[in-house]
């Protein structure tokens, strides 16, 4: 099975160049038209060159049309993967960002309540909010006298998360498309002069 980024590598290649190859033929063609308006008996001189240009640019552009289709139908295909990739990864950084938060918060309760916090734990409430971090450093100075709990950190259980590439994954989704047989755009020009 082919992945959708071998497709877009593919394809990506293959409509360079036919666009190439078309707008070559399509400067040759308007040369050639010009050379007919501008040259006395320009029509019997050049009109049979026009038109195999045009024959051979109608070929081209119609061998690109059915890529392009194809290549808009995989890459809706990409863009969703891609899509639902990153949906999947702002969901989770939004999450943590809530755990974050709660963890924060809770360094902020025990330090008001006098208990004592790691130092680690309160940098992080100091660096999320400094007013915060004094006032409760304060409550915590003022409730000394009392008896204290003395806690862990919350943030040394976790690991820092590898994100993954919303492009890589797209590229590397799976894909049951059937991809059109590529034609070179030599031999789409051969067969449109022929016979």
């Amino acid at each position: 099975m082919t992945t959708l980024g071998e497709l877009r590598n593919k394809f990506s290649a293959v409509h360079k160049q036919y666009n190439s190859t078309a707008f070559e033929l399509s400067k040759k063609l308007n040369e050639t038209k010009e050379l007919i308006k501008r040259v006395p008996e320009g029509d019997k001189l050049f009109g049979e060159q026009a038109a195999v240009l045009e024959l051979q640019y109608n070929a081209v552009k119609d061998q690109q049309k059915i890529y392009d289709d194809f290549i808009h139908q995989f890459m809706d295909k990409w863009d969703a993967e891609r899509e639902m990739v990153s949906a999947k990864q702002n969901a989770e950084a939004e999450g943590d960002y809530y755990k974050e938060m709660g963890k924060i918060l809770a360094v902020a309760m025990r330090m008001f309540h006098g208990d004592i916090v790691p130092g680690s734990d309160e940098k992080k409430l100091m660096e999320f909010d400094s007013d915060l971090y004094q006032m409760a450093k304060n409550a915590q100075m003022m409730a000394k006298l009392k008896e204290r709990k003395k806690y862990d950190s919350l943030w040394d259980d976790e690991e820092k998360k590898e994100l993954e590439d919303p492009i890589e994954a797209a590229d590397a989704k799976e894909t049951s498309l059937e991809a059109p047989e590529v034609v070179s755009v030599d031999e789409v020009i051969a067969k449109s002069t022929e016979g």
